[in-house]
């Protein structure tokens, strides 16, 4: 939520203002709307431990692209990730907010995740598409 607090204060401060003189208030950004579907990935036995540890998770992704669950770690499978950002994307936002722009906020993994299913790709080749850097913005028409 701070991400999502920090885009919405700078996009009303410094750019809705200076683009309407009367400051008139329709057109602030609405409040960030936080949603469990894009949510971090769930990295179980390596949940709050060092960050080195993601890279084991790929190798997992990799080398066993459905092991969802059940992974010898118990991580979440890229699959499951996509499954639960897209049916969001499909069912909330596209179906509530049409014609709107939406600034999506996530952790890494969910963002470089959520851009297969974007690209058309298996979500266990997440790794394999142009990494997505902190504090990126990725316009999903142009993926």
């Amino acid at each position: 939520m701070e991400t999502a607090a920090i885009i919405q204060e700078t996009l009303n401060n410094n750019v809705l203002n200076n683009n309407d003189a009367s400051g008139d208030s329709n057109t602030k950004i609405q409040d960030p709307t936080p949603t469990l579907s894009l949510r971090e990935r769930w990295y179980a036995d390596y949940d709050m431990t060092n960050d080195d540890n993601y890279k084991l998770c790929w190798v997992d992704d990799e080398t066993a692209p459905d092991h969802g669950e059940h992974s010898k770690h118990g991580v979440e499978g890229p699959a499951s990730v996509s499954e639960r950002t897209t049916r969001f994307i499909v069912e909330t936002v596209e179906a509530t907010m049409e014609g709107k722009t939406v600034i999506l906020v996530c952790h890494g993994d969910v963002c470089q995740i959520t851009a297969t299913a974007f690209m058309h790709i298996e979500p266990w080749r997440h790794r394999g598409i142009k990494h997505v850097d902190t504090a990126e913005w990725r316009d999903t028409l142009e993926l």
